[in-house]
């Protein structure tokens, strides 16, 4: 992801997180269904902040080889720590749907 890229992202999470807090209540009482994604972003972030502990400090360097470097490491290293992951895990089929329709109605326009 670009760096241009990154603040489009983060407002797209938070869209999310806002928009299935309702869905998510609801599927919270049905246990059958699929997980809330605020629940699944939350055990995504904490598993990230545990890996990352695993790793050196991140350093500050102007070189992009090191810099990329540290990022292969972590991607490594999550990858590792979610190896049973399946696609749906976090984005299940309700968040998709909600960020699908989001989307698609947010570019009617554009």
């Amino acid at each position: 992801m670009t760096r241009a890229g990154r603040p489009a992202a983060v407002v797209i999470v938070a869209t999310m997180l806002a928009a299935t807090a309702v869905a998510g209540e609801a599927e919270e009482h049905d246990r059958s269904g699929p997980r809330p994604f605020k629940a699944s972003v939350e055990d995504y972030v904490q598993l990230h902040r545990k890996v990352r502990a695993t790793l050196p400090p991140l350093e500050v360097s102007p070189e992009p080889r090191t810099i990329l470097k540290a990022s292969e490491r972590l991607t490594a290293a999550i990858r590792d720590a979610r190896r049973g992951a399946r696609a749906g895990d976090v984005f299940n089929h309700v968040v998709a749907a909600t960020f699908h329709a989001r989307y698609d109605c947010d570019t009617d326009g554009a």
